[in-house]
């Protein structure tokens, strides 16, 4: 390990030409400059970044964060959201990572943190933050299999039988088709029927953030990293409801993820159309398996999607949020009173 003399400082916009050499020394896979500016300089909404450097001023690690409005209970709030945390891997463990989670204690005195986490990451910011965390939970992972041959390592004709079967039994779910009132599409254009929705249905969410049509079309409309499908849903030609959908073609699979949504918490009809919808286009695109994440008290719309054969993985998402005392209302700060979906971390935003 080299002698650890670094400095930690602000990020500005000019770091987005050297962040994809800092991924690629990190992860081994890149993000091009207009991917970082889309992330870190083009969002509605404030974020904010640390970067570490050398003494040869090497960019060695990085950690940003999005402040984007989460209604609580009947205010706004801004609390942050870790988005990026990585050290080139002769730093991890020494003076950058250090620098960095010092820093993280200062903010959370300040302002509410909160992450997704994985495995690693959750061990990690759980014992740095132990004493500011308000929740430590996981948010669960559902899976339905299209296409169960892919889970077959060797014989290609028993790989054949399987995917036969399965690609014929999910076709046969989708004969029932629930009811056509609410009509499901595919939509290029992001316009103001997405604010008047979230307006509409918002208020009936304790704890979710904002979804208007300036962060839909930032977020899904882009152009930059990966690519999405927004599909709304309407009733007599009014939208009541959207739901968005990215595919990922990797060596192994084709992976199709739910990856955001919002609807009324009364219209569980609208919601079963979406998944109907998308559940379709995902057998005749011939993807092998469906992901998406899902809150455990959401229990109606769990027993939707298990009637489209999702069950519940193995895996989960962590989910943490910390803040020091007196910022949050520990009446409101429960699990159980947060809606959160894919889209609203930062996962699937990158393609490899």
């Amino acid at each position: 390990m080299p002698d650890q003399k670094v400095v930690l400082r602000d990020f500005i916009p000019d770091d987005c030409k050297r962040l994809p050499g800092l991924l690629e020394d990190v992860w081994a896979f890149s993000q091009t400059e207009a991917y970082w500016k889309w992330k870190y300089v083009d969002p509605p909404f404030g974020t904010r970044g640390w970067c570490v450097e050398n003494e040869d001023g090497h960019l060695v690690a990085f950690t940003g964060f999005w402040s984007r409005p989460l209604k609580m209970g009947r205010y706004q709030t801004f609390p942050v959201m870790l988005a990026d945390v990585m050290a080139a891997g002769a730093y991890r463990g020494g003076g950058a990572y250090s620098l960095i989670l010092n820093e993280i204690n200062n903010l959370i005195r300040e302002t509410p943190v909160f992450g997704f986490t994985n495995p690693i990451s959750h061990k990690l910011f759980k014992q740095s933050l132990t004493k500011y965390v308000k929740i430590d939970s996981a948010i669960p992972i559902y899976t339905s299999i299209i296409h169960a041959g892919y889970l077959v390592p060797y014989h290609r004709r028993v790989k054949h039988i399987i995917d036969k079967m399965t690609r014929m039994i999910h076709r046969i779910r989708l004969l029932f088709s629930s009811g056509r009132r609410v009509s499901v599409r595919q939509t290029d254009r992001i316009d103001d029927a997405f604010d008047y929705l979230w307006t509409e249905v918002s208020e009936e969410y304790t704890c979710i953030q904002h979804r208007g049509k300036e962060y839909l079309d930032w977020r899904y409309m882009s152009g930059i990293g990966r690519k999405y499908q927004v599909w709304k849903a309407e009733e007599y030609g009014r939208l009541v409801g959207y739901m968005v959908t990215t595919v990922s073609v990797e060596p192994e699979r084709t992976r199709g993820f739910i990856v955001d949504w919002l609807v009324s918490q009364k219209r569980d009809d609208i919601f079963r159309n979406m998944v109907h919808t998308v559940h379709e286009w995902m057998v005749g695109i011939n993807a092998d398996v469906m992901e998406t994440w899902i809150p455990a008290h959401e229990k109606k719309r769990i027993q939707i999607l298990r009637s489209h054969f999702f069950i519940r993985n193995k895996r989960t998402r962590g989910f943490l949020y910390g803040a020091g005392d007196g910022l949050v209302d520990e009446d409101i700060i429960k699990t159980e009173n947060f809606f959160f979906t894919i889209g609203d971390s930062d996962y699937l935003t990158t393609v490899r």
